[in-house]
């Protein structure tokens, strides 16, 4: 069973910061070439020659964004989310490098539990697993071990839980899809979320939706940026296979 989230849950001061993201996209047109007369003066066969007439240019076609039709569906009607499915993102994560530096991660999702590996030297790992954290890493001697959240750590499963762009789009149902684009042939539906409106973030989001399946493919905004696929192609998350000690708080 998928674990409840709210979309209540407050921001904190570790929260992903994700600022202004604009897509845009530009149009152009051609000038055909243009039509004359000629004013040399009378022609050899006599005033009953009739005048030549200019073809009208031909018509070229410029390739462009296009605009999301009108009856494309609201972001509260796609589905956004499986139960299981891949990502990547490269995100702020407090506690690795410097206030602000993009961390790159990688993980999978099923049923709501969650791996994640992030890329540092130490090659940390994360496991949210029927509502338990762990966090397993190297300790001062350079062993791996087994750390169990407590619940004053419930912040780090918010830093890297893709979750929170559920509650983005139940707050935003009524977004209407900004433009479609076609990404290497999959046809992909932006929808842009302001910073006033979001519900997690302080800055705007694009959400990247397949047209085809509804299903949420990117998250991007200057300070951070989403991936997700292998939609209901990935192995269950399971608890690490190790011994995991609890931390004096």
């Amino acid at each position: 069973m998928r674990r409840e989230r709210s979309s209540e849950r407050p921001v904190t001061r570790r929260q992903i910061v994700a600022v202004a993201a604009a897509l845009t996209a530009g149009t152009a047109g051609c000038l055909g070439p243009l039509g004359g007369s000629d004013d040399s003066g009378e022609s050899e066969k006599g005033s009953g020659a009739a005048d030549e007439t200019t073809p009208e240019p031909e018509q070229t076609e410029e390739e462009t964004p296009t605009p999301a039709p009108e009856e494309e569906s609201s972001l509260g009607e796609q589905p956004l989310l499986p139960d299981s499915f891949a990502m990547e993102a490269s995100i702020p994560v407090v506690g690795f490098g410097e206030p602000g530096e993009l961390t790159g991660f990688s993980g999978r999702v099923y049923n709501g539990d969650i791996f994640v590996s992030v890329a540092a030297e130490s090659e940390p790992e994360w496991y949210f697993v029927d509502g338990q954290g762990y966090f397993v890493g190297e300790d001062h001697e350079g062993e791996r071990e087994c750390v169990l959240d407590t619940e004053d750590d419930v912040e780090r499963e918010e830093e890297i839980s893709p979750f929170a762009f559920e509650d983005e789009a139940a707050e935003n149902a009524d977004a209407e899809p900004a433009v479609r684009e076609v990404e290497d042939g999959e046809t992909l539906v932006n929808y842009e979320i302001a910073g006033d409106d979001a519900v997690h973030y302080d800055d705007t989001l694009v959400l990247s939706v397949s047209e085809e399946t509804g299903y949420l493919r990117h998250v991007d905004a200057p300070s951070a940026t989403w991936e997700f696929h292998s939609f209901g192609e990935v192995e269950p998350v399971e608890a690490p296979e190790m011994e995991c000690i609890a931390l004096e708080e």
